[in-house]
């Protein structure tokens, strides 16, 4: 078997001696059919100790999947890339069928679905102009350039769900893609999957941020397939008719509930600014409030509108699942947008003797800041026990600590709840000692 010169990118985040294991499957399969594969170290317990000619070992501390596969493409020796998750393989030719449909488009395949030991084929979308908006038609396995990787401007690192799916939608939308039946990747699932182990509210916040970049995007780019400015039924829903009392909105749905309300003015006697966050689909459609009953006439997903008080619930009762009719008050102040900016790379460390004498560091669980924290405590009555077994999931002893504290001081705690977080933070402390 042949190398190829496609630069293989796989970011990986080593929490467990599982991750070690599927990082060596992943590269087994990689390493024969690649001249560049570059493993991008998101955040390990110690240094790796995998030596290959064509493998590029690049250190960082845990920032996220996004970061860590621009910084592996910007190590990238080759004009063309392929990402890979570290947790799923390759089949023997899949480098062999892709070069050979590559004309300078990106080029996607169908994949194998893997659970357990268990896998079967799964038939991805075709691609489809009408499609790129409103659907993850790909995985994040798309042969491309590094051109055109620099003209999209890389993953966005303020996603850490559904940022394959904003970025190949992204890449589709300019440049096209090609489809090829074979089903040349193994897509592992598992309990550990960013979707899987992301609560409701992540997941619906997520889609929001994808869908609104991505109308937002589609407004200023050019589409690869006509050479036009065009503009899908998403993004007019967003453009035109995200208006309601004489006051324009929004133009894009942010991930938070939070704007800047002294732009919009007052909203009228008995009413309050609120976003809509129902309706993913974004075509306009006719809502009728719980409290007051009044119809709302084509709104929109993520349009903010004045609405009559007694329809619209504070951002802490939606977070807890609470029955809505889809439109969430507004707070202040609005949070400063953060533009996408693709980091610089950090130095490459190529001697084995240096990734030896390297320090091994601990991989902490990223700290929940204060003020979420202290919402969370608040809800946390509203908090079903399944909810809350995802939430201490991605946090450290100290924060599971004061919600175990917090909950032991209602006037009846949950049994299960008290289990539940004591078993996590004996889990913590355990490792640590």
């Amino acid at each position: 078997m042949s190398t190829h010169p496609v630069s293989i990118i796989i970011p990986v985040w080593v929490r467990r001696d599982q991750d070690i294991e599927w990082l060596h499957e992943c590269l087994d399969s990689c390493l024969p059919q690649s001249d560049d594969v570059i493993v991008s170290v998101d955040g390990l317990c110690e240094p790796l100790r995998i030596k290959h000619d064509n493998l590029t070992i690049l250190y960082g501390s845990h920032i996220g999947k996004s970061h860590a596969r621009n910084v592996g493409v910007q190590h990238a020796k080759n004009a063309l890339i392929y990402p890979v998750d570290a947790d799923d393989w390759l089949a023997p030719n899949c480098l062999d069928v892709l070069m050979s449909r590559w004309r300078g488009r990106p080029v996607y395949s169908n994949i194998h679905k893997v659970h357990g030991t268990a896998s079967k084929p799964y038939v991805l979308l075709p691609f489809s102009c009408d499609l790129i908006l409103t659907k993850c038609i790909s995985s994040v396995n798309v042969l491309h350039s590094v051109s055109q990787w620099e003209a999209i401007g890389g993953w966005n690192g303020n996603l850490s769900i559904y940022e394959d799916w904003e970025y190949n939608s992204k890449l589709f939308w300019m440049y096209c893609a090609d489809m090829v039946s074979d089903y040349l990747v193994y897509y592992r699932q598992h309990k550990w999957q960013s979707t899987a182990s992301a609560s409701t509210f992540d997941i619906r916040t997520a889609e929001s941020a994808v869908r609104s970049n991505l109308a937002e995007f589609a407004g200023r780019n050019i589409m690869g397939c006509c050479n036009k400015r065009r503009r899908s039924d998403a993004t007019r829903s967003i453009a035109t008719y995200n208006v309601l009392v004489g006051k324009q909105s929004s133009r894009t749905a942010d991930m938070s509930v939070t704007t800047d309300l002294s732009t919009l003015g007052d909203p009228g006697p008995g009413n309050v600014w609120a976003k809509y966050l129902l309706g993913r689909g974004m075509g306009p459609h006719g809502k009728r409030g719980m409290g007051s009953r009044k119809k709302y006439m084509r709104i929109v997903y993520g349009g903010v509108y004045a609405v009559k008080s007694v329809d619209a619930i504070d951002e802490a009762a939606y977070r807890a699942g609470r029955p809505n009719c889809g439109f969430v008050t507004l707070q202040l102040p609005s949070p400063a947008p953060v533009k996408l900016s693709i980091p610089a790379a950090p130095p490459m460390v190529d001697d084995a003797a240096q990734v030896a004498r390297a320090p091994i560091v601990i991989a902490q669980r990223v700290p929940v800041v204060d003020a979420v924290l202290s919402e969370t405590i608040e809800q946390l009555a509203d908090m079903s026990i399944r909810d809350l077994k995802k939430y201490v999931r991605e946090l450290d002893a100290h924060d599971i600590t004061l919600l175990l504290k917090a909950e032991q001081g209602r006037d009846k705690p949950r049994s299960g709840a008290v289990k539940l977080m004591e078993k996590a933070l004996n889990r913590l402390t355990s490792v640590k000692e």
